[in-house]
C-alpha cells in the first residue's frame, strides 16, 4: 500500500468526508514534495526544549535531588542531639528506626541515647510526661534488644542512676523500677 493510500484510509477511519479526504491528501502530497530546508524554521519552534543544564551534566532535577539529600542528611545529623519535645525529635526517631532495621545491633546505641535523654530531661527539669515517655521508650528498646553487652547495660544503668538521683519522687520511682528490671 502506498503512503497516499495509507493516509487516505487513516483519515477515513477518523471520520473525514470524501471532500475532506481529497483536500487533505492533496495538501499532504504538496507538503511531501517540499524540500527539507523549507521546514527548518518550523522545526526549531516545535522541537522539544533541552533541560536547563548547570554545566558538568547537572540538570535542575538532579540539582534539586542533591539539595534534598543534603538537607535531609543535615536534619538527621542535627536531630541526633534532640530530646523528647524538640522539633527534630521525630526525625531522630525515624533515623534510629531505619538504622535498627538495617543493622539490628544499633538498638544498643538507641538504648544508650534514651538513657542519656532521661538524664538530660531530669537535669533540665522537663515536664514529668516527657521524662516518663522517654523512659517508656527506653524500656521498649531494652525489652526488644536481645543481646545487650555489659558495656551497654553499665552505660545505661549509670545514666539512669544519675537521673534517679536528681528526679522528683514520681519520676524516681519509675526510674528505679527500670533499674530493677536491668538487674534481672
Amino acid at each position: 500500500m502506498s503512503t497516499k493510500s495509507n493516509l487516505y484510509h487513516e483519515l477515513q477511519s477518523v471520520g473525514a468526508t470524501d471532500d475532506e479526504l481529497d483536500a487533505l491528501v492533496g495538501i499532504a502530497t504538496r507538503i511531501q514534495s517540499l524540500p527539507v530546508e523549507a521546514f527548518s524554521d518550523v522545526t526549531e519552534d516545535i522541537a522539544p526544549k533541552r533541560h536547563f543544564n548547570f554545566g558538568f551534566g547537572f540538570t535542575f532535577a538532579g540539582l534539586a535531588a542533591a539539595c534534598f539529600v543534603l538537607v535531609g542528611m543535615t536534619l538527621v545529623t542535627f536531630s541526633q542531639t534532640s530530646v523528647t519535645g524538640s522539633p527534630l525529635y521525630a526525625i531522630k526517631k525515624v533515623s534510629e528506626a531505619t538504622a535498627v532495621l538495617v543493622h539490628p545491633e544499633y538498638r544498643a546505641v538507641v538504648m544508650m541515647h534514651r538513657a542519656e535523654e532521661v538524664k538530660t530531661l531530669v537535669a533540665t527539669k522537663a515536664p514529668s510526661s516527657k521524662v516518663l515517655a522517654t523512659l517508656d521508650d527506653y524500656n521498649v528498646q531494652a525489652r526488644t534488644y536481645k543481646m545487650p553487652t555489659y558495656e551497654t547495660l553499665e552505660y545505661c544503668k549509670t545514666n539512669l542512676q544519675l537521673a534517679a538521683a536528681m528526679a522528683p519522687p514520681a519520676e524516681r520511682q519509675a526510674i528505679d523500677q527500670t533499674l530493677a528490671s536491668l538487674s534481672t
